[in-house]
């Protein structure tokens, strides 16, 4: 999966009205006909389903931010708050 063609997308539907209600309205096959998508990338964003376009992107960052990171659900939550620590003896 190629993080520069899926910012591609990202920033064309910050840049281009008709584009962003393209994909809003779920016309994915019309709105990603210009790009070089490898299957995983279509499919990964012929998935998406969303209301708004920030909801459109942090769907699309979940799979585009580096291994490790915490996902978009889980910013601002200490570590703490979701895993289990072991008490010290």
């Amino acid at each position: 999966m190629c993080k520069l063609t899926l910012n591609a997308v990202v920033t064309r539907a910050l840049a281009d009205e008709h584009f962003r209600q393209t994909l809003l309205r779920g016309n994915h096959l019309q709105a990603f006909d210009e790009f070089s998508l490898d299957d995983t990338e279509r499919a990964l964003l012929q998935n998406i389903r969303a209301n708004s376009l920030e909801t459109f992107i942090a769907q699309v960052h979940v799979f585009i931010q580096p291994a490790g990171n915490l996902p978009v659900s889980m910013a601002g939550r200490s570590p703490s708050s979701s895993y289990a620590h072991a008490s010290p003896s």
